[in-house]
């Protein structure tokens, strides 16, 4: 899947657009969630639109993509960038998080690596700490 998205992202300025998921939007706007500086695993960024977003609203971002060309495509003085599987050692070696992201990604993987990501995420997030996941279905990529 890397070779098609780096190729994808190879031939568009922003192939997703440069909006945030909603979902994002949504986390910030949590009770509280703005009041303090927060650490958040962004896993499968892409390019980086909701790892800006965040990173613009003074939170900390750990950027996690297997694209080089995504990864390329931003950059902020509040973004760590990971070119990395997201179940890589690498990604997991990191302090716990306050929120994780996970966008438009799970469908990418097999059931396996959903089970390992799950439980690293239960590992790693902070107590009271936020998830926001979501899904495409499968099919609407094999078309694109």
């Amino acid at each position: 899947m890397m070779q098609n998205f780096d190729e994808k992202y190879s031939n568009y300025k922003s192939y997703f657009g440069n909006e945030p998921n909603h979902l994002t939007k949504q986390l910030i706007l949590q009770p509280g969630f703005n009041d303090s500086y927060k650490l958040i695993l962004d896993l499968g960024c892409g390019e980086g639109r909701d790892s800006m977003f965040l990173a613009k609203n003074k939170h900390q971002v750990i950027a996690v993509d297997i694209s080089s060309k995504g990864l390329a495509k931003f950059n902020s003085k509040f973004i760590t960038k990971i070119h990395a599987s997201i179940i890589s050692s690498e990604v997991w070696k990191h302090k716990k998080f306050d929120a994780v992201i996970c966008h438009n990604l799970l469908q990418f993987l097999g059931e396996e690596e959903i089970m390992k990501l799950i439980n690293y995420i239960k590992q790693h997030l902070k107590i009271g700490g936020y998830i926001s996941i979501s899904v495409l279905d499968k099919n609407i990529w094999l078309h694109t």
